[in-house]
């Protein structure tokens, strides 16, 4: 359930 959130918060801030 964390690795949904986690991979969301790294793809953020890798389209930044």
């Amino acid at each position: 359930m964390g690795c949904r959130a986690t991979r969301a918060a790294l793809n953020l801030a890798n389209g930044v």
